[in-house]
């Protein structure tokens, strides 16, 4: 799963000609069993193709995890600020 998400993220990235500081790439794993781990380690090595380039910010996540942290803010601003990467 991880390998295809990142082909889709690269295909992205290639075909994208906006400002990319303010979109995000967000997966969310819905298998019980699956790391995202695995995913932003796909997504950091796809980057070094092309290190030159300006890459649109990822993050990844399991659908749990994603709750709990949807749960622990008040807006939407919020989970943003806690989403993004570099925040």
């Amino acid at each position: 799963m991880a390998k295809l998400v990142s082909g889709q993220y690269a295909l992205l990235n290639g075909m994208y000609d906006n400002d990319r500081s303010k979109c995000l790439f967000l997966v969310l794993h819905y298998y019980v069993a699956y790391n995202p781990k695995r995913t932003i380690k796909n997504l950091k090595a796809i980057q070094h193709f092309n290190e030159n380039s300006e890459w649109i910010p990822f993050a990844a996540y399991h659908i749990i995890e994603f709750e709990k942290l949807i749960d622990s803010v008040d807006s939407l601003e919020e989970l943003v600020d806690k989403i993004w990467p570099n925040n």
